[in-house]
């Protein structure tokens, strides 16, 4: 599993529906960003630069990947 860093919890949001939409399993989740902000992110179990890919349609930006 993975978890991808977006910019705030509206991207966040925005980028669950529109997964959810396409059968792509995932969370939302309060994650610490290296600055030491909370931020959010989605927890996906499928190839996470995929998904990046498809976010980047509807201009939503991936920060980072991290594994978990």
């Amino acid at each position: 599993m993975y978890i991808i860093a977006l910019s705030n919890m509206t991207q966040a949001s925005k980028a669950q529906f529109y997964l959810n939409r396409m059968r792509i399993k995932n969370r939302i989740e309060r994650i610490k960003s290296p600055n030491k902000s909370c931020g959010y992110g989605l927890r996906v179990y499928e190839d996470p630069y995929r998904i990046c890919d498809i976010l980047s349609d509807i201009n939503i930006k991936c920060i980072s990947i991290t594994t978990k």
